[in-house]
């Protein structure tokens, strides 16, 4: 799916919806959108049905802003919108192309157009992210000046401050909203009834300055709901580096100091999902952050004190399980399921409802795929801390999950995390066997040309693009080698956990 011109585009299996106007008739059709045009047009011309001239015609396709498509050019290529009507025209009939009699208003639209102009959206999160940022500045300053404890008591006092005005002021924009609109519609009526003797003139008026009270209204929720959440992250962050603070100087455990970031995080997180347009996707993600802390601090309990390595080996098996369910789950989390069930048994299903539910569900799968994909690769990371043919097995299968799973998931920040966390395991692999090549134990070559070789790899995605039936078997292969990969990692499991040797040394 792709956006040209404001005009969502959107095309299923590389095909494009478009109406055809010929002499005669005019055709809905899907026309493939990777085909030249030129190869297309012999088809175009035979179902519109136009008359054959006495000599070879040359006939262009036309957009309805007179652009006209070249013969070597695809629908794709030329960013055709699906419902665009096209017109076929003979070379000589063909309308001129659009010209340009102001630059300056060309430009100005053409600035309009851009996905990355400074928009109310960009100033939001910019003046967000530099909150947050500053704040946790202040908070560095403040521990050179006054000391870890001292600083830590008091940015964990300013974290509840911003928390509790965050949640009041996002509890108070949840009816601001409606009664904005409300308001804005009831003040409409009263201008526009009141001036109906007046003309048409005044009711023209009266329905603009309904609509700019309407604007301004929305402007001031959004952005009042935009300080809510911005006041709950920075509550969130203050209060991490302050219990951190406090942590570095009753010299905490790292248990302790998972404990408190998880719950900091999940706690954040879950206020933001209460109190913020992130809805349930942000009870969904403090799901996520405290059950992988939990699992972190079961492991290191059934694996005993001072086994690290071992507590993260059973850590990247489970990760690697949960990749396979989290979307399902975040379904469930979202309401989406309960909405299907719902349709199912002939009860009606608003369309709000399931966009809200959908975009519930993404919120919440994009925050669980990050809890999980770094917890997996810090795992992978700390499991080969004591180097085994079982650990390094482990992890390099563990990498291959990683990227084989990144392509079931839709979004960007899903695959993107997924993939660095992959990537992040294969460097380090690379760095132990670097390592050992040090030490004599094996060639330095090898492990360099090993660096060389993953650095060409995303050269290679960029070069090469394999046709769709390739593309097909290669995710089937994929999907086999995947689902082999998670059945090894429990016997590699074992293995890392010195079982095998121990029922050697038995028998």
């Amino acid at each position: 799916m792709s956006e040209s011109g404001g005009v969502r585009t959107v095309r299923a299996g590389g095909l494009c919806r478009v109406t055809l106007v010929g002499e005669r008739r005019r055709a809905d059709v899907v026309l493939p959108a990777d085909e030249p045009v030129g190869l297309l047009l012999p088809e175009v011309v035979r179902l519109l049905g136009d008359p054959e001239g006495r000599g070879p015609v040359v006939r262009r396709l036309v957009t309805a802003r007179g652009d006209v498509l070249p013969q070597d050019a695809t629908l794709g290529a030329a960013e055709i919108p699906d419902g665009a009507v096209l017109r076929l025209f003979r070379e000589g009939e063909a309308p001129p192309a659009p010209v340009v009699h102001d630059v300056t208003d060309e430009a100005s639209e053409d600035v309009d157009l851009r996905h990355w102009r400074w928009r109310p959206w960009s100033r939001r999160w910019v003046a967000g992210v530099a909150a947050v940022v500053l704040a946790l500045v202040a908070g560095g300053f403040a521990r050179a000046g006054w000391g870890a404890e001292t600083a830590g008591r008091g940015l964990c006092g300013a974290a509840l401050l911003a928390v509790l005005c965050g949640a009041l002021l996002g509890r108070a924009t949840r009816t601001a909203g409606d009664s904005a609109t409300t308001d804005g519609r009831d003040g409409g009526v009263g201008v526009v009834g009141g001036t109906a003797a007046a003309g048409q003139g005044a009711t023209d008026v009266a329905d603009r300055g309904v609509g700019r009270s309407l604007e301004d209204g929305e402007a001031a929720v959004v952005g009042q709901r935009a300080l809510a959440a911005v006041l709950l992250v920075v509550g969130g962050a203050l209060g991490g580096l302050g219990g951190w603070m406090v942590a570095d100087t009753e010299q905490w455990a790292w248990e302790g100091r998972l404990t408190l970031l998880s719950l900091v995080v999940g706690a954040t997180l879950a206020l933001l999902g209460r109190f913020s347009p992130v809805g349930r996707g942000g009870l969904v993600g403090a799901a996520a952050v405290v059950g992988m802390a939990g699992l972190w601090l079961l492991s290191g309990v059934l694996v005993g004190e001072g086994r690290e390595a071992r507590a993260a080996v059973v850590v990247a098996v489970v990760s690697a399980v949960l990749l396979g369910v989290l979307p399902r789950w975040a379904l469930a989390g979202a309401g989406l399921t309960s909405l299907d069930d719902r349709r199912s048994a002939g009860a009606s299903v608003s369309r709000h409802a399931v966009r809200t539910a959908l975009a519930a569900t993404h919120r919440g799968l994009v925050l669980a795929t990050l809890a999980t994909a770094v917890s997996a690769g810090v795992a992978g990371w700390v499991a080969v801390g004591e180097p085994t043919v079982w650990t390094v097995l482990l992890v390099a299968v563990l990498t291959l999950v990683l990227f084989s799973r990144a392509r079931a998931y839709p979004l960007v920040a899903e695959v993107v995390a997924l993939q660095a966390a992959g990537t992040v395991l294969m460097l380090r692999l690379v760095a132990l066997w670097m390592e050992r090549a040090r030490d004599g134990a094996a060639e330095v070559v090898w492990p360099v040309l090993a660096a060389c070789a993953l650095a060409l790899l995303p050269l290679g995605v960029l070069a090469a693009r394999p046709p769709e039936h390739v593309r097909v078997r290669l995710g089937r292969a994929l999907n086999g080698v995947e689902s082999l990969g998670v059945v090894a990692l429990l016997p590699l499991a074992v293995g890392a956990f010195g079982a095998y040797g121990r029922l050697l040394d038995t028998f």
